[in-house]
């Protein structure tokens, strides 16, 4: 039986969440589904991981032998998992050209294959045995490869955003992302130097893979309760394929179209009736392809319209008209039964803090406040 303690209950929870979530990312269609199935594998990853912890902690890997040492090449997959999947969530194609970041993983199973083959009590007999620290070639390499890829990460992050600084979504949705990759850094840089250098000080080395499994189960809290709190921030492109900035120039960027100002203008009545008639913004999945799916035009040639007819990106244009329909419904009776945010779901926005932020931006107050404003209207309707 597996000791009860506190280290136990919480790396235990924590590898269960882990291993929890990253079959619900493994399936998610929203945002970007090939970002979901990175960030999926690299939380089952931490799920293992904190697993095969919790067994050794507790002297309990002879249950399940054959797990010992398989969290080993954690530290060569975690930086490069975390790389692409920032990369991929930039809107970058993935392609089976970036596995190639996965080798030294590869190489590294590839050396471990004899321990593998062991049987399982002499595998448990080695993992068991108290680690001295010290220095190691292959120890160097993986702290260097975890540092090297999450420094990448945390800088094209940095990068994408001062590009994207007029954007909507980039700096709430990133940030929190940003946030984990500069502290993973941070922390694995103090992780190499002192399990290289501690044990030449003479001092303890168990308090500190403690605190790196502490660490990761902290990673795996935060992305859960960030994927339920505030879905928009790990399911990023929800309401977007394209076209997320504000165009300074659209004539210039547009100056090669086909489309005449005659074509656009035409194009603005005909988007217009549709909007109207089939009402696509209540679609909270909405985006650039399948309104030009709709309007039977070219996603080129709708982001023309759009910011040449409208003068919106496609962003602002769908959640100006979800803004007003939240507005015409909240001081409705026949909703009154709804909270205001499941008045604002059902309008096609898909989070709290994207309705909020857009609804101040556009109106001045908050939705309580609006319909605190608008209150006597609704009892002089139900009157």
């Amino acid at each position: 039986m597996i000791p009860i303690n506190l280290w136990s209950l919480l790396f235990g929870f924590s590898a269960l969440q882990g291993l929890f979530f990253s079959l619900i990312l493994l399936s998610q269609k929203k945002g970007r589904p090939a970002a979901n199935r990175l960030l999926g594998i690299l939380l089952m990853l931490n799920g293992h991981f904190l697993l095969v912890e919790v067994l050794r902690n507790s002297q309990q890997l002879a249950l399940l032998p054959h797990l010992a040492g398989t969290n080993w090449p954690y530290w060569f997959l975690l930086g490069p998992l975390f790389f692409l999947y920032v990369r991929t969530q930039l809107r970058e194609n993935f392609s089976g050209r970036q596995l190639l970041h996965l080798l030294p993983a590869v190489w590294y199973i590839w050396r471990l294959w004899p321990f593998y083959r062991l049987p399982g009590p002499e595998k448990v007999e080695i993992v068991q045995q108290p680690w001295a620290g010290g220095f190691s070639w292959i120890l160097v390499m993986m702290g260097l490869s975890a540092v090297i890829y999450l420094g990448l990460t945390y800088f094209s992050l940095r990068k994408w955003r001062r590009a994207h600084a007029n954007t909507r979504q980039p700096g709430n949705t990133f940030l929190w992302l940003e946030r984990i990759v500069f502290t993973f850094w941070l922390y694995l840089m103090f992780d190499f130097l002192a399990g290289n250098f501690l044990p030449l000080l003479g001092w303890p080395v168990e308090p500190l893979v403690r605190t790196s499994t502490l660490l990761i189960s902290l990673f795996v809290q935060l992305v859960a309760f960030t994927a339920v709190r505030s879905p928009e921030r790990v399911f990023f492109n929800i309401n977007s394929e394209e076209d997320l900035t504000v165009e300074e120039n659209p004539a210039a960027k547009y100056h090669h179209s086909a489309l005449s100002e005659g074509d656009i203008q035409n194009y603005v009545r005909h988007i217009e009736a549709l909007m109207t008639r089939e009402k696509p913004h209540l679609d909270s999945e909405l985006q650039l392809s399948g309104l030009a799916e709709r309007a039977g035009l070219s996603p080129h040639n709708l982001s023309q319209v759009l910011n040449q007819g409208f003068g919106r990106n496609f962003y602002d244009f769908v959640n100006h008209y979800r803004l007003e329909e939240v507005m015409e419904r909240l001081p409705d009776p026949h909703y009154r039964h709804q909270t205001i945010l499941g008045i604002a779901l059902d309008c096609g926005f898909n989070s709290k803090t994207a309705f909020n932020r857009f609804f101040k931006k556009h109106t001045g107050e908050t939705p309580s406040s609006y319909l605190k404003s608008h209150r006597p209207l609704l009892q002089r309707a139900s009157a």
